[in-house]
């Protein structure tokens, strides 16, 4: 990831041909993730401490310290225990108040609502899902920086 990252910012003007070169500005992450953990049993217990581990390295990695973070729930899926594994991260005391969770499984439409019934893994790939989503990530990340202000 951090790799990506690395080369996306390295080659701005080939990606944006109007960049003029003036800077960027890294603002926040939003993470968006886990149900490969999650179908891992051993993983699962692992999850919080984990994810506390990937932000802190990459605040680090990055010179964020304070790097806001949005972490999305894996809502599409019945497993209890994963999903209060993520909520958990943004309650640990060295991360509270630069790290959001945001429930997710409210925006779950039922597959025969959706183009793809058979990719639950994949929200049926359905487009209201994905909107709601990336809306209430997008929101709780404002906060966030609003907060830091």
């Amino acid at each position: 990831m951090l790799a990506e990252l690395r080369e996306a910012l390295g080659s701005l003007k080939e990606s944006f041909p109007d960049y003029d070169g003036g800077g960027y500005e890294i603002a926040g992450l939003v993470w968006f993730q886990g149900w490969n953990d999650m179908c891992t049993p051993p993983a699962v217990p692992e999850y919080t401490r984990n994810l506390a581990n990937l932000i802190k390295d990459v605040r680090k990695e990055l010179k964020l310290p304070n790097l806001p973070v949005v972490i999305g729930e894996t809502g599409n899926c019945n497993h209890v225990v994963f999903r209060k594994a993520q909520a958990a991260v943004a309650d640990l005391p060295e991360l509270k108040g630069t790290v959001a969770f945001v429930p997710t499984g409210d925006f779950l439409r039922p597959a025969q609502e959706s183009p793809n019934v058979t990719h639950g893994h994949h929200w049926f790939g359905n487009a209201e899902s994905y909107f709601l989503i990336g809306n209430a990530l997008g929101k709780a990340m404002k906060k966030l920086l609003e907060a830091a202000k």
